[in-house]
Order: structure tokens, then C-alpha cells, then sequence
């Protein structure tokens, strides 16, 4: 199935494909946008052959053969690597360097396989709900780590970029708490159960 205005494609490939987990479009590094990069991540168990596979929207990148993201790692692509190590010291995986530029105003980003199928397209923007401190403002966003719709703003937060370390890094979603009530009626049942026993 694929949907129109950036939601998330599922197509029959999408669930071994790559995750965009974090895309840093409006850095504070001065220049040519040394800092601007976008991480894919694989949270599955096994590797991810990314042979043939491209971006048909927003950025041009086609990944060579043999390209692979083995279960639990991240890659980072980048609009000038030389700049991005710069920027990014610590950071001591491969970089793929696209062409083009991420739009500050926000676009879409659209991923696809070796067979010309597209596995997602997220839309992201620099206003709404997404959040305002990734529009030049020194975060980037951040896909909150356990959330399936990548096109969904709400399941975004915007950190200090950490290219490279999604899993590691990224917070999961927050619990949902039982209602008082519902703990309340749990307590008197157990209590109830336990006089019971006594009798």
C-alpha cells in the first residue's frame, strides 16, 4: 500500500528496509551546510542489502553494490562529507555523500529498492507540529525510537544530532499510565482475595 501526502508506504519490501531515523536539515554550522545530514537505521535482526537501492525524492543518492546495514547500526548520508567530519569529530562510521540539499523549509524524502518500489516517503516541515528547535536552531529530528509512522510529526522530537547512534540514543515512547481508578479497583480486589484466604 502507498499513500499520498508523505505518509508512509508499505509495499511488500517496506519491512526490511531501512528506518529514517534522523534528519538534520538547518544546522548552525556556517558554510555550504557542513552539518546537514540524514541517518538510516536497521532494528531488525537481520543485515539490510541495500544494493541499487535510492532516493527517488528530495535527495539523489543511489547505494552501490555490496552496500549493506547490518541489524542494530546506522549510516549517515551527507551533503559534503569533508564538512560533516569536520563538524561531527567523533563520528567514525562511512559516509555517503548525496547530492542536492535538504530543503530548510522542509520537503519529502522518498526511499526505494533495487526494484524501482518505494518503500517509504516522509514529509517533514519546519513548522506545525514538528518541532521548531531542528529550524536552525542546533537540533535535529529525531524519530522516537519504537514508532512505526515516520511520517507522523508527533512521533519526532528534536535533540542535539547524534549521527550514527539512533538505538543508543534515541528515547522510547513514554508508557501509558493506568488510570487511578483502575489501581484503586486493583488494590481492593487483591485486598478482598487475601481476607478470603485468610477466612
Amino acid at each position: 500500500m502507498t499513500t499520498a501526502g508523505g505518509l508512509l508506504a508499505f509495499t511488500s519490501n517496506a519491512f526490511s528496509s531501512p528506518i529514517l531515523s534522523e534528519i538534520h536539515y538547518n544546522g548552525v554550522a556556517s558554510g555550504s551546510d557542513p552539518d546537514e545530514f540524514i541517518e538510516l537505521s536497521n532494528d531488525r535482526e537481520l543485515s539490510v542489502d541495500l544494493t541499487d537501492w535510492r532516493f527517488t525524492q528530495g535527495i539523489s543518492y543511489v547505494f552501490a553494490a555490496g552496500s549493506t546495514l547490518e541489524p542494530g547500526k546506522s549510516l549517515v548520508l551527507a551533503r559534503d562529507p569533508d564538512g560533516f567530519r569536520s563538524v561531527f569529530a567523533d563520528y567514525v562510521g562511512d559516509i555517503f555523500d548525496f547530492s542536492g540539499a535538504l530543503s530548510n523549509a522542509g520537503e519529502t524524502l522518498t526511499l526505494s529498492n533495487a526494484d524501482g518500489i518505494e518503500a517509504w516517503s516522509v514529509s517533514y516541515d519546519d513548522s506545525g507540529d514538528w518541532p521548531e528547535q531542528a529550524d536552525g536552531l542546533g537540533s535535529s529530528l529525531q524519530l522516537i525510537f519504537g514508532s512505526l509512522d515516520s511520517s507522523k510529526a508527533s512521533n519526532w522530537t528534536a535533540q542535539p544530532p547524534t549521527p550514527g547512534y539512533w538505538r543508543a540514543t534515541n528515547p522510547s515512547p513514554s508508557p501509558v499510565h493506568a488510570p487511578m481508578s483502575l489501581a484503586l479497583l486493583c488494590i481492593g480486589l487483591f485486598a478482598l482475595r487475601s481476607r478470603k484466604r485468610v477466612l
